[in-house]
This record gives structure tokens, sequence and C-alpha cells, in this order.
């Protein structure tokens, strides 16, 4: 990296082994913008595996965001400010560093995959800007992906899981050049929410991630892999919306707006109340997910706990948590559809014992069904599978949290709400509609130094969690450590096969 000291505003270069790329400095970091590390993923490349970027000739500009996979965002208006960039060069990598006058050579390395339900979001939210990580001297590299059906559908003659490979391509990328960067390939913690903590968990079961990092975050995750059987499924759908075969021949010569349509088409068929009743009453990893990583039987072979008994991933340590309310919201439109029942009524209504059902909603505080619906769909598709993963067999800690600090904008710890303060960016756009004009400075001083300590040393200060003694970080007004701290999640145990399934109270 260039030695002289740059002031804010400044081009600062740097040479990478496939050419030159020119940053902005700012205060305290430096940022560079939309690096490639693979070639553009456009026309019949859209369906094959990443290929390593060519060199390019004299200096390439970084400093703005480059374009972004995400053509549409998630909806209108989503929490996290998503931008869509336009342009075929969509497979890139951000990456923040310290100044020059506080960085120097072998700093830990915080790589971020983005959440969107895997259909959407962005590496260049300015929700992801990695200013105050660089204060506490980490590089951080945000990583694009292929998204939504290009990145996971079931496509003949196309490659499988293109996102995973994007993600395991971007990963190859930070290994071979991070170095010019300030950073230790050798420190690297991957890290994500939401679909990007489903990303991480997944890398943790794959063979050929392996030696690509060192330690992973996963903040609500997105835990599971999609079977064959169901993503093969979700195709035919896209390939009756499309009229078309969903085949790599074909489908390189539609233009993306086309696939969109119909893939949109289909998000829009399985999206509603009976299918989020569904969803929240069964385990299955395929409910109400139609696009993600797929248990391919290539290069994604084992589930999460088939992965730990074979000893994949097990030796990185590991922090991991989740929102007390993560998914509560998308129930609060379902009020008028709902039959007019409290909370235990819902839940023996759809075959719940009812000590199980009173159990669980005198320890969640719920009144009402629409209560019970978003309760039940976050702890289905976030806190269950948060405590499961906690308890895989590990031979590295596991750390886990519990952000329970209730937004005074919408009421509960919505899902997301965490991330500004990770990131200790409490006046990044958006973030006050969320947390209010005067959100807790404690708690982004701890939580996004729990960060820093586990990324630079593998443990965020606090007990690690362990299947018989498991113990976990609470986030709120209060910041303490309390054992279980998921049990109300497990008061009610959904079936796999997504009927209902009634059970004790019993943890």
């Amino acid at each position: 990296m260039t030695e002289a000291v740059a002031r804010p505003g400044d081009p600062v270069t740097v040479r990478t082994s496939k050419g030159t790329v020119r940053g902005v400095a700012r205060p305290g970091s430096i940022a560079f913008y939309g690096i490639p590390f693979a070639e553009p993923p456009a026309g019949p490349a859209a369906w094959e595996s990443p290929r390593r970027r060519d060199a390019w000739a004299g200096v390439r500009d970084a400093q703005h965001p480059g374009p972004t996979p995400q053509r549409r965002p998630f909806m209108d208006v989503t929490t996290v400010p998503e931008p869509s960039i336009p342009g075929d060069d969509t497979l890139s990598v951000n990456v923040f560093t310290p100044s020059p006058e506080i960085s120097g050579t072998g700093l830990p390395v915080l790589v971020w995959f983005h959440g969107g339900g895997y259909i959407a979001g962005s590496p260049s939210s300015p929700w992801y800007d990695g200013s105050a990580f660089c204060r506490d001297g980490i590089v951080v590299v945000s990583a694009s992906y292929r998204l939504g059906f290009v990145g996971f559908g079931d496509v003949e003659g196309a490659a499988p899981n293109r996102a995973v490979q994007d993600w395991i391509a971007a990963l190859e990328w930070v290994r071979d050049e991070i170095r010019a960067f300030g950073g230790d390939p050798a420190r690297v913690t991957i890290a994500g929410q939401s679909a990007g903590g489903g990303a991480v968990t997944t890398l943790l079961g794959v063979p050929a991630a392996q030696g690509l990092f060192h330690g992973a975050i996963a903040q609500s995750p997105a835990i599971g892999l999609i079977d064959e059987a169901t993503a093969r499924a979700t195709s035919a759908k896209v390939a009756a919306e499309l009229g078309a075969p969903t085949t790599a021949e074909a489908l390189s010569l539609l233009d993306e707006d086309t696939v969109l349509d119909a893939q949109q088409a289909v998000l829009a068929a399985d999206s509603t109340l009976d299918n989020q009743v569904r969803s929240a009453f069964s385990t299955a990893r395929s409910a109400g997910t139609e696009f993600g990583p797929v248990r391919d039987g290539q290069l994604v072979r084992y589930d999460a706990e088939e992965a730990a008994e074979r000893g994949i991933g097990t030796d990185k340590p590991l922090l991991i948590g989740a929102t007390a309310h993560d998914f509560n919201m998308t129930a609060w439109g379902s009020a008028p559809r709902l039959a007019q029942d409290g909370a235990v009524e819902f839940l023996t209504a759809h075959g719940i014992e009812p000590d199980a059902a009173v159990a669980y909603a005198e320890a969640q505080a719920l009144q009402s069904a629409q209560d019970a619906l978003g309760q039940l769909t976050t702890d289905t598709t976030f806190r269950r599978r948060v405590d499961a993963f906690a308890r895989l067999p590990r031979t590295a800690g596991t750390w886990v949290y519990d952000f329970r600090w209730r937004s005074p904008t919408v009421g509960i710890a919505i899902h997301c709400i965490e991330l500004p303060f990770v990131w200790d960016l409490m006046d990044a756009p958006t973030v006050p509609a969320l947390v209010g004009e005067a959100p807790p400075r404690q708690l982004a001083d701890r939580m996004h130094a729990a960060w820093v300590a586990f990324i630079r040393d593998g443990d965020p200060g606090w007990a690690a969690f362990t299947p018989t003694e498991p113990a976990g970080q609470v986030f709120d007004d209060e910041i303490r450590v309390v054992s279980d701290p998921f049990a109300a999640a497990r008061l009610i145990r959904p079936s796999t096969a997504g009927t209902t399934h009634a059970t004790s109270p019993a943890a």
C-alpha cells in the first residue's frame, strides 16, 4: 500500500496481482469499491462457475460502488438501504482498510456476506461501511454473489450452487490479495446476517472452503440446505412461468428481466397466508424459502449435523445469535385474515397441545393469533435453528448472543436491528428511523467491541456455549449473560413435514 499518509478525499492506489486499483481516503480508513474477483457473469456465463478475473492494464478506478447482482430490491422500502447499481461486472468486493498511519500489516480480516433472503441485498449498503472496524485495526471486505434463480436455481447444463461458488471465489481473492491491503489471510473471519448468515453456516460445512477462513460469525442466519427434489420443483415452477425449459442454453437467450419476472411470479404465488402458517408450523428447510444453497452432492454435500459429525468446520470459533423478534413483522398484515382468536386458541387450533400452547404463550408474552404467528415464524426460521446449531459438537468454542433491545419506533427487536450496533454506524442513512434518535450508546460500544474481540482473538468476552452449560450474552438495556437464552423458542416443536405437531412444553 502507498506509504504516504493520505488526506480525506485523496486517491490511493494499491497494486494487486491482476492490476492496480485506485481507492479513496476517508478519515481513518481507505475505501476501495467494486474490485472484481471474477469475470462478469453475463450471458451464458450467468449459469457457469465464476471464472477468475483476467489482469487489466492501467489503473482501475475503485472510488465508487460497482454494479450489483441485485437488479430489484427485496421490496419498495427495506430496513437496510440496499442500492441496485446497473452493469455486468457484478462479482466484486469492497475493501475498507485502516489508514497507513494506524494499520501496518498482518491485520485481522472480516469478510461480510450481505442478507436479502438469497434473492436481494447489496454489498454496498452504507450499513456495511467498514470505518468503525478499521478504526479498531480490522480490514473489512464485503462481497457480492449471484442471487435468486440465477444464483441457486436448478438449471440443466449449468454449474450447481453458483452463488456458493461465488462465495468461495471471493474468499480465494481474499487469500491471494488481502496482504496488499494490510490484511493477514491467516486471520480471516467470515460473517453475515440473515441469508448472509446462511452463507456462513453453509461454508462451515463445505469441505472446499475450509482453508479459506479461520472464524465465523452468523447473525440471524438462514440455517439449512434445500434438497435437490425441492430445487427441481421450484425450477419447474419457473419454467412454467417462462414457458420455456430451464436449461442453461435456453436461459442464456433470455434477458434478465424476463427471468426476474418469472422468479417474482413464483415468489408471489408462494407468499400466501396459508403458506406462512404452514411454514411457521414446520421445520422443513424449504418452508418459505424457494432459493438458497442446495445439497447437491458435489460442492455442498453435508447438512450441518453431518458436517459436524465429520469434523468439517468444527475447528473454527463461532459467534452465533439472533434477535428476539426477527420475523414477527411478517404477521403484522395478517390480523384481518386470521380468526379473532387469542394466541393459545390459534396454537391449539393448529394441533399444539393446550399445555404446550399455554406455556409458549406465557413465555413469549403472546396475546393474539397475530402475535403467535409472528413469534412462531421467528422461532421456526431463526431461534430454534440457532440453538440447534450452537449445540453441534465443535472442537473450537461457540459463543451465543441474543439481541433483545426493542426499537422505540417499531416496538420489537426486529430483523436487522442489531446491524448498526455491530458496525457502530448509528448515524448511517435510515438508522435513526429504526433505532430512534437516542439509541443506547453503551449497547453499540459493547456489541461492536465484542465483535472486534472475536475477529481479533476468537473470543467475544463472555462464557462459551456448551450443551451442558448453554450460556449466552443478552444485548438489551441491561447487558448480561444468561443460561439457555433460546429456551422459550423450544417450547413448541413443529413437525419436519410441515404438518402440525403437538408436543409437551419440555425443552
